[in-house]
């Protein structure tokens, strides 16, 4: 019996020192970035598993943060929108990039809501993707959506009608604890420790940005921008083409996801921030599978509607989407493996240096870079639409005329 109880006693003692490890180690180290603890070269720095737990770390990364300014969107703004640029202006400085992967209007609008409940940002920029506003809406009725009370739950500090969730306290408790007591976590902890000599290693900023360099060069050099292109063509040929795609709710300029929009547009308002819309730059096989798919005119109609939003709440809109000599370099130009685009990773995915020039164009004045640099999109208005989307119509046009092998292959796409 004494016997027993002394091997009861070691073990328990053994076990409470492995989660002591086990905790300090994780919190230490933070692989995903939820504690917020200091970034140490050849430890901590690079977060290569962070990017996969965005939507649960920048909840409590942007708290940390309190920033002045804020990247709103999905996986495109996250990695092309560099909240460290030197064209931010100062009053929004520090900029925190909220981007998140897969995130649709109605969740980015929440995300935001969490944010500015924590610290009111005197710039938002919303990066709009027309995907994510293609909506399956069958009714027009307003009243009854928002807020949209089928949408998953969020662990954030708001709810939808923007009141304080008593619940965020035990939310919090728990990804703490997921995340400090987890083999899982700790056997990323030591992957993250391991991973510091490699620059290629993934990670997440403390601003939120994901670093394009290190997911995409690793596929480039060893499999060539073809097969991200091939592959990402493919898969948004199979989202485009489902069947009754449409921006608007039946006989209606409305949907839910610019209802969505239109909230944060609200929200940014009652908190005195300058808000900016930006629709993201789109390579222009992206472009063409918009077209092929017949979705050209909604792609007109839903710029046509933004601008419309965005007079409505005196916000600026900027069109980076369109026919130009940023989004029409081929892919078949480049060496079979090694080589990338100048400004695409791939059709959806636009590089840090292209972002870099929308910003240098945005707040023109702002930075040094801006006086060089040539201006790259255009600010909408409604009165210039008729002519500007003519312009666009035009542009697409005549590319489509100039390279008709390429149609036929991603028309391939569709039929298959």
């Amino acid at each position: 019996m004494m016997m027993f109880k002394r091997y009861i006693k070691r073990l328990t003692l053994w076990t409470i020192g492995f989660l002591a490890v086990v905790l300090a180690v994780n919190v230490v180290i933070d692989p995903y970035t939820i504690f917020g603890m200091p970034r140490i070269e050849g430890l901590n720095a690079r977060k290569p598993y962070a990017g996969d737990r965005g939507r649960v770390a920048k909840v409590y990364q942007v708290m940390a943060q309190k920033p002045n300014g804020l990247i709103i969107g999905n996986s495109r703004p996250e990695i092309g929108l560099d909240p460290h640029n030197a064209c931010w202006p100062d009053a929004a400085r520090p900029v925190y990039n909220l981007g998140i992967p897969g995130l649709g209007p109605y969740s980015q609008v929440r995300y935001a809501q969490h944010a500015m409940a924590s610290r009111s940002p005197k710039l938002v920029m919303i990066g709009a993707d027309f995907p994510d506003y293609l909506t399956n809406a069958t009714s027009s009725n307003r009243a009854a959506w928002w807020p949209d009370r089928h949408a998953e739950p969020l662990p954030l500090l708001v709810n939808a009608d923007n009141e304080r969730r008593p619940g965020f306290v035990l939310d919090r408790l728990k990804d703490y604890l997921a995340s400090s007591l987890s083999l899982d976590t700790f056997y990323h902890s030591i992957m993250t420790i391991l991973a510091q000599g490699s620059p290629e290693s993934e990670t997440r900023t403390p601003l939120g940005m994901n670093d394009g360099p290190a997911i995409y060069i690793p596929i480039v050099r060893n499999e060539g921008a073809s097969v991200l292109f091939a592959q990402k063509n493919r898969e948004m040929m199979a989202r485009l083409s489902k069947p009754g795609l449409k921006v608007f709710a039946p006989g209606t300029r409305w949907s839910p996801e610019l209802e969505a929009l239109e909230h944060l547009l609200d929200l940014a308002d009652e908190n005195g921030s300058r808000t900016i819309i930006v629709i993201n730059p789109l390579h222009v096989d992206y472009l063409l599978t918009i077209d092929v798919n017949g979705l050209w005119p909604a792609f007109q109609d839903w710029k046509r509607a933004l601008a419309e939003l965005a007079a409505r709440h005196d916000v600026e809109l900027w069109d980076f989407a369109v026919v130009d000599e940023h989004s029409t370099q081929p892919v078949s130009s480049l060496k079979p493996k090694g080589e990338s685009l100048t400004w695409f990773w791939e059709p959806a995915h636009y590089k840090k240096e292209l972002g870099d020039l929308m910003l240098d164009n945005i707040f023109r004045g702002s930075c040094d870079a801006a006086a060089g640099s040539p201006a790259y999109g255009t600010r909408l208005t409604p009165g210039m639409m008729d002519d500007y989307l003519r312009r666009n119509e035009e542009r697409m046009t005549r590319y489509k005329a100039e390279h008709p092998q390429e149609v036929r292959h991603l028309a391939s796409l569709r039929a298959d």
